[in-house]
C-alpha cells in the first residue's frame, strides 16, 4: 500500500515538471509501469533522465519492444503476466511466463512458513 500511495505522489510530482512532452500512454500497476513515447529517442533519454532526478531512491529502468522472428512487421512486449504482441492488424494479447519460471511448489507440510 505504501508503494502504491508513493508512486502516486512521485507521478503528481512528474506530470508538474514534464512541460509538453509526455507520453500518449502511461499505465501502472504498483512499481511497473508500461508507457508509449511517441517522440523521439533522445526525448526519450531527457524524459528518463527526469525522471531519475526526481527522486535519489527510486531509479526508472526500460525495456524495449523486440521484434518477433516469427512474423515480420510485429513485436512484443512483456508487462507482468501478459505478453503484448503488436501487429499491423492490431494488439493481441497472451500469458507471459518468465524464462526462469519452473511450476514447482512447495510441499504443503514442508518446514516453511506459511
Amino acid at each position: 500500500v505504501l508503494a502504491c500511495l508513493y508512486m502516486e505522489y512521485f507521478e503528481t510530482e512528474l506530470r508538474s515538471t514534464l512541460g509538453n512532452l509526455q507520453p500518449s500512454i502511461w499505465l501502472r500497476y504498483i512499481d511497473d509501469i508500461l508507457l508509449q513515447w511517441p517522440y523521439s529517442i533522445e526525448d526519450f533519454y531527457a524524459f528518463l533522465g527526469k525522471l531519475n532526478l526526481l527522486e535519489h531512491l527510486i531509479k526508472l529502468k526500460f525495456e524495449w519492444e523486440t521484434s518477433d522472428p516469427a512474423q515480420t512487421g510485429c513485436t512484443k512486449m512483456p508487462f507482468l503476466d501478459l505478453l503484448i504482441n503488436k501487429s499491423p492488424e492490431g494488439l493481441s494479447f497472451s500469458i507471459y511466463r518468465k524464462p526462469t519460471a519452473t511450476d514447482l511448489y512447495t510441499h504443503f507440510f514442508s518446514a516453511h512458513m506459511l
